[in-house]
Parts: structure tokens; C-alpha cells; sequence
């Protein structure tokens, strides 16, 4: 199982796509928080999308540098991780 750890994006996309350059896809990205810089919803929305790309399971955590509303939407989208426990695979 290949897992990558992605943090302190601050929305920077290019650095998801260089990323999967190096590894192809993977089994399970973790996004450990700062998926934006200081934006919202709507900012994470397609960086949470870029990874789903590259990625088979994505899990992710708002961080310090994303509004509130990051945490909603990750859990809407099915990909927050943070006070929960999973297996996969």
C-alpha cells in the first residue's frame, strides 16, 4: 500500500500535480491540514478534488490557516478523518 502525506498545501495545486508525478497514483493521501490559505470552502473544493484524482482514499484535517467551513466541507465530502477511526484495505 502506498501512502502519501500532504501538508501545508495553502491551496497551491501545482504542488499536488508535481507530487503525483513522482509517485503515480496512490492507495491513501492524508491531507494533514492548512489545505488553504486562510480560505474556505470553496477554496479546499478542488484541491480535495485534485488529490481524489491521484489518490484511491483520501482523508483529510482542516488546519490553522483554513476557515471553519473547510472542516464541514471535508466532512461532506466524505474525506474527514479527524476524530474517527477507519481501515482500509
Amino acid at each position: 500500500m502506498i501512502i502519501v502525506g500532504l501538508a501545508d498545501l495553502h491551496g497551491d495545486i501545482a504542488m499536488i500535480d508535481r507530487c503525483f508525478e513522482k509517485t503515480g497514483e496512490v492507495d491513501v493521501a492524508l491531507l494533514m491540514g492548512d489545505i488553504t490559505d486562510f480560505g474556505g470552502a470553496k477554496d479546499a473544493a478542488p484541491i480535495i478534488v485534485a488529490v481524489q484524482v491521484g489518490a484511491r482514499h483520501v482523508l483529510a484535517v482542516a488546519g490553522n490557516c483554513d476557515n471553519r467551513d473547510v472542516e464541514t466541507y471535508i466532512e461532506k465530502a466524505g474525506v474527514s478523518c479527524h476524530r474517527t477511526a477507519m481501515m482500509i484495505d
